[in-house]
C-alpha cells in the first residue's frame, strides 16, 4: 500500500473497482494510471495524458481499434508493467532486508551465547576471588587477635614493671634517706625530734618486712646513737637492719630482672606476629584489589549480555515490522496482478463470437428460436 494510503487508512480507487463489465474494468485501469502512490518511470504529466485517453482506447474492441489506440494499449501496458516491476521490487527489497536481519539475528544469538558464557566465567572467577579474600581476611583477623593478646601481655608486664620500679624507688629512698642518714648522724639527723621520726618510720618498714622482734626492740636505740657512741654489738644490729632492707631490694631487683627477661623473651614472638599481621594485611589489600577488578569484569560482561539481549529484542521488533511490510508488499503485488489480468482482458476483448460458442448457444434454444438464430 502507498505511503499516503497507509497514512490515511483509505483504499485506492483501483482496488475498489472490481466489476465484471467493461466500464468497471476501464475505470480500474484509469484509476491505476491516476494513482500517484504507484511509482513508475512515466512522468506525472504523461500518466495524466494516458489516463485521459485510456477510456476510449480500452473500451474499443480489438477489431475496431485504430493504430493510435493500439499504441495507446502498448504505452499503458509498458506503464503497468513498470508499476508491477517496482511493486515486486519492493517485495524483493523487503525480503532481502529481512534475510539480512535474520543473519544478523543469528550472529547476535551466537554472540549472546558467547557473552553469557563469559559472564558465567567472570561471575565464577569473582566468587572464587571473594572466597579467597574472605579466607585471607579471616586469617588476618586471627593473627591480629593473637598479636593483640601478646601486646596485652606486654601491657600487663609493663604495668607490673612500673609497680616493681615504684616499690624499688620506695625502698631505695628508705635506705638512702632514712637508714643512711641515721647511720651517719644518729640523733643528730636534723633535730632530735626529726631523728626519732625517721627512726619510727624506718622501724615501721622493718616490721612490715618481717624483721625479728629482737631486732625491732634493739634497733631504735642503736640508730639514735651518735656514730661515735656505738660499740661492739651495735654494729651487728645495724648490719641486721641493713640486711633486711637489702634483702627486700634484692627481691625487688630479682622480680625486675624476671620481668625484663620475660619481656625480652617475648620480643621475637611479638616481632614475628607483627610481621605476619603486616603481611596478612598486604595480602588482603592485594586480594581486595583483585576482587574489585574481577567484579568490575563481571559487571562489564553483564552489561554486554544485557546490551546484546536488548539488540535482539529490538531486532525481533524490527523483524515483525518487516514481516508486516513484506505481507503488505506481497498483497500489493497480488492486487496489481488482478489489474494486469483486467488489462489483458480489455486488450484481448473481441466482438466476434466463435463458431463453437454459437453452436453451444443453439443447442440450448428451442427449434423455432434456433431457426431464427441460424
Amino acid at each position: 500500500m502507498g505511503k499516503r494510503a497507509a497514512a490515511t487508512g483509505t483504499i485506492q480507487a483501483w482496488k475498489r473497482f472490481r466489476g465484471a463489465g467493461t466500464k468497471s474494468k476501464v475505470n480500474t485501469i484509469v484509476s491505476v494510471l491516476k494513482d500517484s502512490t504507484l511509482e513508475c518511470q512515466v512522468p506525472a504529466s504523461a500518466r495524466s495524458m494516458l489516463a485521459e485517453g485510456a477510456p476510449t482506447a480500452l473500451s474499443t474492441a480489438v477489431e475496431q481499434r485504430h493504430k493510435f489506440q493500439i499504441e495507446m494499449f502498448a504505452l499503458i501496458a509498458e506503464t503497468l508493467n513498470d508499476m508491477a516491476k517496482r511493486l515486486q521490487g519492493k517485495v524483493d527489497e523487503a525480503k532481502s532486508a529481512a534475510a539480512k536481519l535474520t543473519a544478523e539475528q543469528e550472529a547476535k544469538k551466537v554472540e549472546l551465547t558467547g557473552a553469557s558464557h563469559l559472564l558465567t566465567e567472570a561471575k565464577d572467577a569473582a566468587a572464587a576471588k571473594a572466597t579467597e579474600y574472605d579466607d585471607a581476611k579471616s586469617g588476618r583477623e586471627q593473627m591480629e587477635l593473637a598479636l593483640a593478646s601478646l601486646e596485652s601481655d606486654g601491657v600487663t608486664l609493663k604495668r607490673r614493671r612500673d609497680q616493681i620500679v615504684k616499690e624499688q624507688s620506695k625502698f631505695t629512698d628508705i635506705r638512702d634517706n632514712m637508714l643512711k642518714v641515721l647511720l651517719e648522724k644518729g640523733s643528730e639527723a636534723g633535730s632530735e625530734k626529726n631523728a626519732k621520726k625517721l627512726c619510727e618510720k624506718l622501724m615501721k618498714q622493718i616490721s612490715q618486712l618481717g624483721g625479728e622482734p629482737a631486732l625491732q626492740a634493739s634497733a631504735p636505740s642503736v640508730l639514735l646513737k651518735k656514730p661515735e657512741e656505738r660499740q661492739g654489738f651495735d654494729s651487728h644490729v645495724l648490719e641486721a637492719v641493713e640486711a633486711v632492707l637489702q634483702s627486700r631490694l634484692d627481691s625487688i631487683q630479682k622480680s625486675l630482672d624476671e620481668v625484663d627477661s620475660e619481656e625480652k623473651a617475648r620480643e621475637p614472638d611479638v616481632a614475628t606476629k607483627r610481621e605476619e599481621v603486616n603481611q596478612a594485611k598486604a595480602k588482603c589489600e592485594d586480594l581486595k584489589s583483585q576482587l574489585d577488578a574481577a567484579e568490575e569484569v563481571a559487571c562489564d560482561k553483564e552489561v554486554a549480555v544485557v546490551a546484546t539481549k536488548t539488540l535482539l529484542e529490538e531486532s525481533e521488533k524490527t523483524m515483525q515490522e518487516m514481516s508486516q511490510k513484506i505481507d503488505t508488499a506481497v498483497a500489493e503485488v497480488l492486487a496489481f496482478d488482478e489489474v494486469l489480468a483486467i488489462f489483458k482482458d480489455l486488450e484481448e476483448r473481441s466482438n466476434v463470437v466463435s463458431e463453437k460458442a454459437v453452436e453451444l448457444v443453439v443447442e440450448h434454444l428451442a427449434p423455432a428460436e434456433a431457426q431464427t438464430v441460424s
